[in-house]
């Protein structure tokens, strides 16, 4: 059976993962069964068979004909794969040399899928989930350094952390600016706390 090919794209940070799995549990729950396909993992792994990287976080430095190559090559693989499949995938990629489409028409035209689904919400909220997603720093197991303080962890409603908020009050005083202050080593991003 062919089956269906459903593309969730947007940028990071909008909460794909989180429609795709509540999607994933309410089609089970009817009975409908898809399997669940990150599209970064797979231009990852035909990388990493070819040599070419060993981290995903390699994946942003190699150049726009190899990573042409392998969106093509990873959409050829996921269009084979039978059954109901819901690819997950990022709408743009940033890389040293500026960004690289996510669903350009070379990855389009192979996968044929029946479906895409674009992911927005305001830009508030994208900062608040790619601040407390700690998945984004495997190595320090959180966010960076500049904008952390040991234990402490979300408390806020809107998912605002304490260390955020300290940090901000810390070098200004009261309540953050409209616009990105610099920070501690220049890396800070405005924070709308009212």
């Amino acid at each position: 059976m062919a089956g269906k090919k459903v593309i969730i794209t947007g940028v990071p940070g909008v909460g794909k993962t989180t429609v795709i799995n509540e999607a994933l549990q309410k089609l089970k729950s009817e009975g409908v069964d898809y399997q669940p396909i990150n599209f970064g993992t797979f231009m990852f792994e035909v990388a990493k068979s070819e040599g070419l990287v060993q981290d995903r976080d390699q994946m942003r430095t190699l150049d726009r004909a190899d990573q042409k190559r392998l969106q093509q090559r990873a959409a050829q693989a996921i269009a084979k794969i039978p059954g109901n499949v819901m690819i997950d995938t990022h709408a743009s990629v940033k890389t040293p040399k500026g960004y690289l489409a996510g669903l350009p028409e070379w990855v389009l035209r192979e996968i044929m899928p029946d479906i895409i689904v674009l992911v927005e919400t305001d830009n508030d909220q994208i900062l608040m989930r790619r601040l407390t997603d700690d998945t984004r720093y495997p190595r320090q197991g959180r966010r960076p350094r500049h904008c952390r303080t040991p234990g402490v962890q979300p408390v806020d409603r809107r998912g605002i952390r304490d260390d955020d908020r300290v940090h901000h009050q810390d070098h200004h005083q009261s309540r953050p600016p409209a616009r990105p202050c610099g920070g501690r080593d220049g890396r800070c991003s405005p924070l709308n706390f009212s």
